[in-house]
């Protein structure tokens, strides 16, 4: 029997079930719902359950490296970290970065997180600006954020965020995210016409879209 890692009650009608990033099952249901239904759902969903957790942890696995920040991507391609006494700023190659030395690997980690902070910061502006002038579009603000959950966000006024950890996504993907965000000035919603106009600018958009699903995992490092 496979039991829930959390069981959320709220006055929703129906049950739903939640793999998290890290593999939990989380079990969303309406307050009056009792256990033993709850037990017969899971027990029902089963292989499911078992299918999306192994997913999970293939990609943990797989990209372990990289959770730990040994290696980090950029732009889509992986690069081991390699520290360098007396190095005084990061430099990158094809299959390395080299920083400083950090004896903590925790202010290692800060260390590079910043610096992809940076590379994300310039990357969006350049790419933001292309687009905007392409789609004949004026944004009010464009901002880096902290996030476990969002790739962008756009606001109703116009203010722009994009995820510090964007930079390293690939580039056409990264293209689809700001479109996107982009797009939400035309249209605030997800209707047929919002994807309409991502269409009009990056034919193809979906496979973008499909394959930052194969990244996800990013956002909760």
């Amino acid at each position: 029997m496979i039991t829930p890692n959390k069981i959320v009650r709220t006055n929703r009608k129906t049950l739903s079930l939640l793999i998290t990033k890290d593999g939990s099952l989380v079990v969303h249901a309406p307050k009056r719902v009792s256990m033993e239904y709850i037990e017969n759902f899971i027990q029902e969903k089963e292989k499911w359950i078992i299918k999306k957790q192994t997913e999970v942890l293939k990609t943990k696995t797989e990209n372990q490296s990289i959770i730990t920040m040994d290696s980090i991507l950029f732009l889509g391609q992986p690069h081991e970290v390699i520290s360098i006494q007396k190095n005084q700023s990061p430099e990158i190659t094809d299959k390395y970065i080299y920083i400083p030395y950090i004896e903590s690997k925790e202010e290692r980690k800060i260390f590079l997180k910043h610096w992809i902070e940076q590379q994300t910061a310039y990357i969006t502006k350049q790419r933001i600006e292309f687009f905007s002038n392409l789609m004949s579009l004026d944004y009010q603000s464009l901002k880096i954020m902290k996030s476990i959950n969002r790739w962008g966000t756009c606001s109703s006024e116009g203010k722009i965020s994009f995820n510090y950890k964007l930079s390293m996504l690939p580039p056409k993907i990264i293209d689809y995210i700001v479109i996107h965000e982009l797009a939400h000035l035309l249209e605030f919603n997800h209707s047929k016409k919002f994807y309409q106009v991502i269409e009009s600018v990056m034919p193809g958009w979906a496979i973008q879209r499909k394959k930052l699903k194969e990244y996800s995992y990013l956002l909760s490092i």
